[in-house]
């Protein structure tokens, strides 16, 4: 499982990230075949193996920036989406077809085709550049 921070690969090890504890983070991930496996409930004959399922969140690290201190957020973690990627062919039309019966179940879907990804090393040797 990767923590990823603004283009970055933040190392598993990492007990901090921009100066703020990744305690919620690291508690959350454990959590990410949890919500696969609600999510895959809800569909009619789809294999969840067959899925990557990636969380997005926020860490709320920039207190004074964005009144995260004055609201009692920083430091805390919240999830706001969720990208399942199909790992074994046929996947257009599964893709196409989890995301109709998503949208069906009330979830906001869109699906889009971007695999590309570079990693490289970035000044911290803990993180590293994703583009």
């Amino acid at each position: 499982q990767l923590i990823l921070g603004r283009r970055l690969i933040v190392s598993s090890d990492a007990p901090k990230y921009q100066g703020t504890s990744l305690d919620e983070v690291k508690a959350t991930l454990p959590k990410v075949p949890q919500v696969k496996a609600a999510l895959f409930q809800k569909l009619k004959n789809t294999d969840a193996d067959r899925f990557h399922c990636t969380v997005y969140g926020e860490l709320m690290c920039n207190g004074g920036r964005f009144d995260y201190l004055d609201r009692q957020l920083n430091g805390t973690y919240a999830c706001f989406g969720i990208i399942l990627r199909c790992t074994q062919a046929p996947s257009e039309n599964l893709s196409q077809n989890v995301a109709a019966e998503l949208a069906d179940q009330g979830f906001k879907v869109a699906v889009g085709c971007n695999n590309e990804y570079e990693a490289e090393t970035s000044d911290d040797p803990q993180q590293y550049r994703v583009k």
